[in-house]
């Protein structure tokens, strides 16, 4: 795949989600990064001025086993943040999943986060297999459909996005 030249103009990003306050959800299998890639955005975004709460969800397997970091950001605002909201993003509450496996992005857990019409995703479509089909090779991983019809019925398919990363990286 040909890449673009650096002096391409890209257009202004339009916000699909809220810009002063929004709910993360990152998802993934245990040794994806999930951990670290939710420690580093909540770093920026702290940077940056915006009030960070987070939790992380690593269960008793790290590695191999579903991982959920949930992040929420706020502009403090002149009422400042809202304290009294929990760090874990409850039903319905999640503005956007990053599902870096499909398979627990597209999982129950996850998918409870979730609303449609206002939760967009941004998964890979690389299969990890998870330690229970490491160790149990006749369990199969879900269809790469599924686990997107999954997605795309919890949130708004229009602006969902699937990519290869492992392909891609």
């Amino acid at each position: 795949m040909a890449r673009p030249a650096a002096d391409v103009p890209l257009p202004d990003p339009e916000p699909v989600v809220p810009t002063d306050e929004v709910s993360i959800r990152m998802a993934g299998i245990g040794g994806t990064g999930v951990v670290t890639v939710a420690q580093v955005v909540g770093t920026a975004a702290m940077i940056d001025g915006w009030d960070v709460r987070g939790l992380d969800q690593t269960g008793l397997s790290q590695k191999a086993g579903p991982v959920v970091s949930d992040l929420r950001l706020a502009r403090g605002g002149p009422a400042g943040p809202d304290l009294t909201m929990s760090n874990l993003i409850g039903a319905g509450e999640a503005d956007c999943v990053i599902a870096f496996d499909l398979l627990v992005g597209a999982s129950e857990s996850t998918l409870a986060a979730t609303s449609e019409g206002r939760t967009v995703f941004v998964a890979s479509t690389t299969v990890t297999p998870t330690g229970e089909m490491i160790g149990h090779p006749d369990l199969a991983y879900p269809s790469l459909q599924e686990l997107r019809g999954r997605a795309d019925s919890h949130g708004r398919p229009g602006l969902n996005r699937y990519a290869d990363a492992g392909a891609l990286t």
